[in-house]
């Protein structure tokens, strides 16, 4: 690192001042004020012996680190920018797709609703379908035991068929017997009830 050069103070000496010197320090400055009018900094700065590297370098690096500052802005600011448009368009997305989320949620409850008041009435008609099987099983048993006595009864009354189909054909033979007889030979009281 190259040390700054430090001046040496001069001495000043208090004095005081006499007007032909005040007059002469105001001349001075005027002058340095006409002359200062007529000096040209471009042509001063840009001579060779004026110029010092030291200075060039730290132009160029306060050049070089306010470009750096300008740039990162610019970039932090299109960043920042393009988040936040990132941010909206994700919260609008957010947004629908709470909406359909919601549209989704309450249509799947009314459907669940529906389907539990199915389940309602299917509870009701599986009730129904219970009591129905109950009573035609005992419908079941009562027809069988109305079955079973029919059944008794018709070999009851076959039965009895079968005996008076027996007395007819007697009856028949004995009609058809006395039929061939003379009924004057007969005696009248021989006869039954019924042919006298």
């Amino acid at each position: 690192m190259i040390a700054p050069r430090t001046r040496k103070k001069r001495a000043t000496r208090s004095r005081s001042t006499t007007p032909n010197e005040r007059r002469s320090a105001t001349t001075w400055s005027e002058e340095a004020i006409a002359n200062a009018a007529h000096f040209d900094m471009r042509a001063h700065f840009l001579k060779k012996e004026n110029i010092n590297i030291n200075t060039v370098v730290a132009i160029v690096g306060f050049l070089g680190v306010f470009a750096g500052l300008v740039t990162t802005w610019t970039s932090v600011q299109y960043k920042q920018n393009a988040n936040e448009k990132w941010q909206s368009d994700h919260l609008e997305l957010h947004s629908r797709l709470g909406a359909d989320a919601a549209a989704r949620y309450a249509s799947v409850t009314t459907r669940l609703d529906e389907y539990q008041k199915q389940f309602v009435l299917l509870e009701e008609f599986k009730y129904r379908v219970a009591q129905l099987e109950k009573q035609q099983e005992t419908a079941d048993t009562r027809v069988s035991r109305i079955v079973d006595s029919y059944s008794t009864q018709f070999t009851e009354i076959r039965q009895q068929l079968a005996n008076l189909a027996t007395q007819i054909a007697l009856a028949n033979d004995a009609l058809s017997r006395l039929e061939r007889l003379d009924r004057s030979k007969l005696p009248f009281e021989t006869l039954p009830k019924e042919l006298r």
